[in-house]
This record gives C-alpha cells, sequence and structure tokens, in this order.
C-alpha cells in the first residue's frame, strides 16, 4: 500500500499517541508525492522545502530552526541507522502516513528499503477521508 500524509487534524493527533500492531513497510510506498520537498532538501533544493513553509505562514527564524532539526535528523539517521527507540512511523490502515515523512524519506534517500512501522485504527471524518482521497489522486 502507498501512505499519504494528511494535514493536521484531530484525528492525526489522537493516532499519533496510539499503539498498533508492528508491520514491515517499503521506505518507497511511505513517501509520495506530498515528501518530494524533503527528496529535495536532500539533494541540496531547499527552495521547495523553504517555500512550503513560507506559504503555511512560518518565519524564517522557524524554518531555519526546522532546517537545523532536519539536518541533525540525517546525520543522526546516517550515523546509526533508523532509531525505533525514538519512535516507530506511524500509519493508517487506510493508507494514512500519520508522522515519519522527514524519516522515511531520509531513510529511502539512503537506501534503507524497509522500516518496522506501527499500523494504527483511525477513524476519519468524511472532511478527512475526502482530503485523504484527494491526497491519493495527487500523489499516488
Amino acid at each position: 500500500m502507498k501512505y499519504v500524509g494528511i494535514k493536521s487534524c484531530k484525528e492525526k493527533r489522537k493516532a499519533a499517541s496510539r499503539g498498533g500492531k508492528l508491520i514491515t513497510v517499503k521506505t518507497e510506498d511511505l513517501i509520495a508525492g506530498d515528501c518530494k520537498r524533503h527528496l529535495d532538501y536532500l539533494e541540496g533544493n531547499y527552495r521547495t522545502y523553504i517555500i512550503f513553509h513560507q506559504n503555511n505562514g512560518k518565519s524564517d527564524e522557524w524554518i531555519k530552526k526546522r532546517m537545523a532539526d532536519f539536518d541533525a535528523l540525517i546525520e543522526s539517521i546516517k550515523a546509526n541507522g533508523f532509531d525505533y527507540s525514538k519512535g516507530f512511523i506511524r500509519v493508517g490502515e487506510s493508507g494514512v502516513r500519520v508522522d515519519g515523512s522527514h524519516r522515511a524519506s531520509i531513510c529511502h534517500h539512503l537506501g534503507i528499503d524497509t522500516l518496522q512501522c506501527l499500523e494504527v485504527k483511525m477513524r476519519l471524518s468524511s472532511g478527512i477521508q475526502k482530503h485523504l482521497e484527494e491526497q491519493r489522486r495527487a500523489y499516488c
């Protein structure tokens, strides 16, 4: 199954704190078009990443901090691999990537083929279900 990200919402916040069952997922299935800005960043093209956050009202200071955090995460995964003690990437049964777009993009970029993920149950409102379908049409 190809997973896509969805906008922040109540359902996503609830799912981000839930346990679930461990499944093995190909990193290529964790990234979709909504991860393009992360993949561009990993290739040294920071522009799409910066523009995305500017368009979402983030300050230059916030963006610089976010980029520094992303750089630190890249170095950590390069040096140590995926650190499950810091948390699993959570995915929903419906194809939602609840979290982990940065981590999945880094792992894919570094050639890590699969990750253990937590599959969580999610109830999606009709509005979020519609958003998920739009995301799937756009990116899958």
